[in-house]
C-alpha cells in the first residue's frame, strides 16, 4: 500500500540538506510519496525572510526532476497560522485509507507539547522523528509519558496512524540561516542549493537586504 510522507517547513530557502533528507526518508519505504509543504505563517518562529509563494516556487524548482517528491501549497491558501493539525486533517480526508507519516526534526519534537492540538496529531498520522546518529533523547516528562506505547519500529507499523517512529538520518552541515547569511554577504551558495534555486534567488533579488535571524 502506498504511504504518504508529509515534510513541512519554512524552506527559507530550500537547500540540499532538505532535499537529501527527503530522499533518504524515501529509502525506508518500499512504496511512498513524499510531499513538501511550505509553511505560510509559522506558529512558533518569526515570519520567514521572503514570502511563501517565493519559497514554494523555489521548492518546486528543487524537486522538479524527482518523481517521488512533490510540493503542496495547501498552507498558502489558509488564513492565519499554519497549524500542523489542520494540514494533517486535510490529508487524512484526502487519503482516508492510507498510512500517513508526518516528518519532524528532533528540535521540533521536543517542543511538541506547545503545538496546537498536539495530542491529536497521532489520531491523524504517524509521527516520524528524525534523530542524529548516536544522539541522546531528552524530552519533557509530559511528552515522554504521552509517547509511552506509541514508539515503535517502522517495520512494526500495522495501521494508518497512531505511532511515533524514530529514524536516524545522516546530518548535513547546511542550514537555511547559513545560506541567508551567505547571501547577505554576497557569498557563493553553489555548494548548498540547487542551481535552479540559486538562479531564482538571483533573478528575484531575494535575501539581499534582510536582517538574518534563526
Amino acid at each position: 500500500m502506498t504511504s504518504t510522507l508529509i515534510f513541512g517547513g519554512t524552506f527559507d530557502p530550500v537547500h540540499y540538506g532538505h532535499i537529501r533528507s527527503a530522499r533518504l526518508l524515501l529509502d525506508f519505504f518500499e512504496e511512498a510519496r513524499l510531499v513538501m509543504i511550505p509553511c505560510q505563517v509559522p506558529p512558533h518562529r518569526p515570519q520567514p525572510a521572503v514570502n511563501a509563494w517565493h519559497r514554494a516556487n523555489m521548492l518546486n524548482l528543487a524537486v522538479s526532476e524527482d518523481q517521488m517528491i512533490c510540493v503542496d501549497d495547501c498552507e498558502l491558501h489558509r488564513e492565519g497560522k499554519s497549524f500542523t493539525f489542520d494540514t494533517l486533517k486535510l490529508y487524512r480526508a484526502r487519503f482516508p485509507d492510507e498510512p500517513l507519516f508526518f516528518v519532524l526534526g528532533y528540535d521540533s519534537w521536543v517542543t511538541l507539547t506547545t503545538w496546537y492540538r498536539w495530542q491529536e496529531l497521532t489520531d491523524l498520522a504517524h509521527l516520524i522523528v528524525l534523530t542524529r546518529p548516536g544522539g541522546r533523547i531528552v524530552e519533557r516528562e509530559e511528552l515522554r509519558l504521552w509517547s509511552v506505547g506509541k514508539v515503535v519500529d517502522l517495520d512494526a507499523i500495522s495501521c494508518n496512524s497512531g505511532n511515533v517512529i524514530r529514524l536516524s538520518l545522516e546530518q548535513f552541515d547546511i542550514s537555511a540561516t547559513r545560506v541567508r547569511e551567505a547571501l547577505v554577504g554576497r557569498q557563493d551558495i553553489a555548494e548548498w542549493v540547487p542551481v535552479p534555486v540559486m538562479n531564482y534567488i538571483a533573478e528575484n533579488n531575494l535575501y539581499r537586504d534582510i536582517h538574518v535571524s534563526t
